[in-house]
């Protein structure tokens, strides 16, 4: 497996976002993202308990980037996890800026989500 176009993404206040592609032998290409805390972060619960939310909701039907890989200790990566990269709008600020209904959506599939 090689990594490609590894690069930072804007945003993301409280931890690090990564876009990169993973090329398998074959050369078959997932996208992916890599969401982790900044160096000196410990929080190490925090990203394992995002993944486990962002794992729930996705059994739940809720329309999330699938989560791959939870980061531990013996990646030398800090903490973090790997998802799915998805084409999509960016919430900013806590809410949608081009229309309410996304908002209406989202507060519906949170719902499900137990």
């Amino acid at each position: 497996m090689r990594v490609v176009d590894l690069r930072r993404l804007s945003g993301g206040a409280s931890r690090e976002t990564w876009s990169f592609d993973a090329v398998d032998e074959r050369g078959t290409t997932l996208g992916l993202v890599l969401r982790r805390d900044p160096g000196s972060h410990t929080g190490q619960s925090e990203r394992s308990t995002e993944y486990r939310l962002l794992e729930a909701a996705e059994n739940a039907g809720v329309p999330v980037p699938p989560v791959r890989l939870l980061l531990e200790p013996a990646d030398g990566l800090g903490s973090g996890f790997v998802m799915d990269r998805v084409e999509g709008e960016t919430m900013r600020g806590g809410s949608c800026e081009t229309t309410p209904t996304p908002r209406r959506a989202l507060v519906s599939q949170s719902s499900a989500v137990r």
